[in-house]
């Protein structure tokens, strides 16, 4: 059982790697945006991340209003 448990780790591991290194460039792109005050295009790039990633949503909606 805990060979099982520790394969699931591992790949979950490896999907947040994975994740982590796609969402990251659109992450600084929508930020690089937001700071130069280009607000309509880094709403998009947000709401991009979110339909990549919803379980932040929370948190944008939050601080951006997303």
């Amino acid at each position: 059982m805990s060979n099982s448990a520790g394969q699931r780790a591992f790949q979950n591991a490896r999907l947040q790697k994975r994740q982590k290194a796609e969402l990251g460039p659109l992450l600084a792109r929508a930020l690089q945006l937001h700071k130069a005050g280009l607000l309509p295009e880094a709403k998009t790039a947000y709401r991009e991340l979110l339909e990549r990633r919803p379980i932040h949503r929370a948190a944008f909606a939050g601080r951006f209003g997303v």
